[in-house]
């Protein structure tokens, strides 16, 4: 991941938030990846959860040969994995157990809330690499949450 600078732009909110809410009432879930040169754009690429038991019961699996398959694709145009995002339907956007068990140390973890099909949070989380304790990197809540820009 690059670490000098990382942009969310509110266009990646938005198409994230959309993502979330065309998915409720189940979760959905994706990929960000940002680009190695020049400086850090992240891009979002959609996902489908692989496993259709977890996608009832409140947390994601993304398949790792399709995962393997679009970090092969996305580092031949110079971008490397960013971290992931995911809805919580009518959940708080916290990290999950199963969320923190998963987490891998120096990833991000976008977590949108979906309340009755509405995105209504959306927080950014990430596992220190050393300490391997979940600290919360960014938050945004309320009725306008998707129209935001980060940069890192």
């Amino acid at each position: 991941m690059n670490e000098d600078r990382i942009v969310i732009s509110d266009d990646i909110y938005q198409t994230i938030c959309a993502h979330a809410e065309a998915e409720y009432p189940d979760e959905a879930c994706g990929i960000l990846f940002v680009k190695d040169e020049p400086a850090g754009d992240v891009i979002y690429v959609k996902a489908e959860n692989a496993d259709p038991a977890c996608k009832k019961n409140g947390h994601f699996t993304i398949d790792p040969l399709k995962l393997f398959e679009l970090e092969e694709e996305y580092s031949k145009q110079g971008y490397s994995i960013a971290g992931f995002a995911h809805s919580h339907p009518d959940a708080a956007c916290i990290p999950s157990d199963e969320d923190k068990k998963n987490m891998i140390p120096g990833l991000l973890y976008l977590i949108t809330g979906v309340n009755k099909g509405k995105s209504n949070c959306l927080r950014i989380w990430e596992k220190d690499t050393e300490e391997q304790d979940i600290k919360e990197i960014f938050q945004n809540e309320g009725s306008d949450i998707c129209n935001t820009s980060i940069v890192f």
